[in-house]
């Protein structure tokens, strides 16, 4: 056992020295389990009080917001932990555009129990993560959404069934490089449900994975093609909301 234990302790300082801990946004050296170096700690925001619904924030206390006492999302909640902006932002950026795929890795520790309370809460059956289009993920090398999730679930010991049971068979520009107002028709008809799918998802309670929220058409749209599936309830999860 003491012979074990020595072995362990070589090869964590093996990879120590090999890969050491390097922050998320900046990639200075920090302690091994830290996301972010104390610099950019400071820029790291918690999700203010925001809608029940679309988790926008509402300002001082947490409020139904306008846009979903109208023309609600078809989602009965999105749940967000922190607000896009500073290192944060720099940090899934560098996941998506950068292919620092050692940043899902990183940032697990900081959504992982809001996924988890989330499940237990309203006792979802399958986690769907959004994904990208087959073109795009070429080019990427990888889903951002599916490594955020793989790391997510293990660091929260999750057993929830994960179902890849949508498919974005339209090609759409990037919602982020969109205005607003364009962002809800770029995703008209992106998203269906392969049949071989669509029992993983009748009568299904289902969490909605994506890494950040900004209008939430992305969820809406891949919301309501999980609906025509046969959902019962969806609620989507993501890492941050933008304002």
């Amino acid at each position: 056992m003491q012979m074990v234990q020595a072995v362990s302790r070589f090869g964590a300082l093996f990879a120590d020295w090999v890969f050491p801990a390097t922050c998320a946004a900046c990639n200075s050296g920090i302690e091994r389990g830290a996301a972010f170096c104390e610099a950019c700690r400071e820029s790291l925001t918690p999700l203010p009080p925001s809608c029940s619904r679309c988790a926008q924030p509402t300002g001082s206390f947490a409020v139904t917001c306008r846009r979903c006492r109208i023309h609600p999302l078809p989602l009965d909640s999105i749940v967000a932990p922190w607000l896009y902006g500073g290192e944060l932002a720099t940090a899934i950026k560098r996941l998506k555009f950068n292919s620092d795929i050692a940043v899902a890795r990183d940032l697990a520790p900081m959504w992982a129990p809001a996924l988890a309370i989330a499940i237990g809460v309203h006792e979802l059956d399958v986690i769907v993560p959004i994904p990208l289009h087959w073109r795009r993920r070429w080019q990427r090398g990888f889903d951002q959404n599916t490594i955020l999730l793989q790391h997510a679930m293990r660091v929260a010991q999750l057993k929830t069934p994960v179902a890849f049971a949508l498919r974005r068979h339209r090609h759409t520009p990037e919602q982020s490089r969109l205005p607003a107002a364009a962002r809800q028709s770029n995703l008209v008809g992106a998203f269906d449900v392969p049949p071989r799918f669509q029992s993983a998802i009748a009568g299904k309670r289902v969490v909605l994975l994506d890494d950040v929220v900004t209008t939430g058409a992305t969820m809406a749209a891949a919301a309501r093609t999980l609906r025509r599936a046969g959902a019962t309830r969806i609620v989507g999860v993501c890492v941050a909301r933008a304002e």
